[in-house]
């Protein structure tokens, strides 16, 4: 865990490890929390997130970074967390690509993407103009 507080963060960011060293230095001077393992999901902690950020390529679980398994988390905190807050995914591939394999990302008002590499500012940027999920 790296960052701030979970539990008071404005943003929570799901990255798998070795994680960046420009962005810890970035996210320690601001409210960012950063999950570098498998966690329960549970939206409890998180439930007060301004926004949350999840790379695609997640390895969690023993997972391969070509399961892609950020969208199952994705659509975990969605459907079973019920979280609202916009849920923006990042990934190394072209977003033309995903969105074929992951139709959850044709809703960017509430998904926005961002293609990596990218600048820590405009990880906050994204979630700054994404909108919160319907009902």
């Amino acid at each position: 865990m790296m960052g701030t507080n979970k539990k008071d963060a404005d943003i929570v960011m799901f990255w798998r490890q070795p994680y960046p060293e420009f962005l810890l230095q970035y996210f320690e001077r601001r409210n960012i929390f950063c999950e570098l393992a498998p966690f329960d999901c549970s939206g409890r902690e998180i439930s007060q997130a301004k926004g949350i950020i999840i790379l695609a390529e997640l390895n969690w679980d023993s997972k391969k970074l070509s399961d892609f398994y950020g969208f199952e988390i994705l659509c975990q905190l969605r459907a079973e967390h019920r979280l609202k807050c916009p849920i923006a995914v990042c990934s190394f591939m072209p977003e033309s690509w995903l969105i074929k394999k992951f139709p959850i990302l044709e809703f960017p008002q509430h998904h926005p993407f961002i293609r990596l590499p990218a600048s820590p500012e405009a990880f906050v940027k994204l979630i700054d103009k994404a909108e919160v999920a319907d009902e």
